[in-house]
């Protein structure tokens, strides 16, 4: 049964890649996806454990093909894996790219001093967005 929904995810991301299909609809399908073949690898299931890894690999190689969805994707799994260090590496990443939600979670991890050092006014620079920062990177100057 997971081999066809994996197999259907990956007929939905070409839709999306293609045009025919708003990249919300990919979103939340792979998160629905990634959350059932977590929980079976979770209870000890290899084939789930060795999909996981594959679909790992899958958004790791997207990520560093500078896709900024895949980047924020890779941020959050460090975050829940409470390894902030990589997770602000692949908020930065995506955020940098004009990625909102990115943007939001780097400014949440300097807010916390999370991966980075505690800095209020990177956190609210991020929450604002790149562009504000830049502008008035560029205007201080």
């Amino acid at each position: 049964m997971l081999t066809r929904r994996i197999q259907e995810a990956g007929n939905i991301y070409n839709a999306v890649g293609n045009g025919e299909l708003p990249s919300c609809y990919l979103q939340d399908r792979l998160q629905r996806l990634v959350s059932n073949v977590r929980i079976e690898a979770e209870v000890g299931d290899v084939e789930e454990q060795r999909r996981l890894g594959t679909m790992y690999d899958k958004l790791r190689t997207e990520a560093e093909a500078g896709g900024a969805y895949a980047q924020r994707k890779l941020g959050e799994m460090y975050d829940k894996l409470r390894d902030y260090k990589n997770a602000v590496e692949w908020h930065r990443r995506a955020a940098e790219q004009g990625d909102a939600v990115a943007q939001r979670y780097l400014g949440m991890m300097y807010a916390n001093g999370w991966g980075v050092s505690k800095d209020a006014t990177m956190a609210v620079d991020w929450y604002r967005g790149l562009p504000n920062r830049e502008m008035r990177g560029a205007s201080a100057a």
